[in-house]
């Protein structure tokens, strides 16, 4: 899973920089870790953005307005799919960003 966002984070990352959207950080968790994670921090001009993906499937997706440090997005899902698609998964959240 954490492989997945990670080459799609690749594939993507010319585009999002073109929505004004660019990648600030990414953090794995400690391998030994009970469940794996990937950390991903965007910024844009107006907003903060993370995406984490645990192993188990797990996702968090968050947005925070730079201006008023309001919550513009916060999802918690799961995914069911070995192969997700992220275009989907992350729609709102680059709508958000943006």
């Amino acid at each position: 899973m954490l492989a997945i966002l990670k080459e799609w984070l690749s594939l993507n990352e010319k585009k999002l920089e073109g929505l004004g959207i660019k990648l600030d950080d990414l953090t794995h968790s400690v391998e030994s870790s009970p469940d794996p994670s990937l950390r991903v921090d965007h910024i844009s001009n107006s907003s903060m953005g993370r995406i984490t993906v645990w192993s188990s499937k797990k996702v968090d997706i968050e947005v925070v307005d730079f201006n008023t440090g309001d919550t513009k997005l916060y999802e918690q899902k799961e995914i069911n799919d070995d192969m997700p698609n992220f275009d989907l998964l992350l729609e709102q959240y680059i709508k958000e960003m943006q």
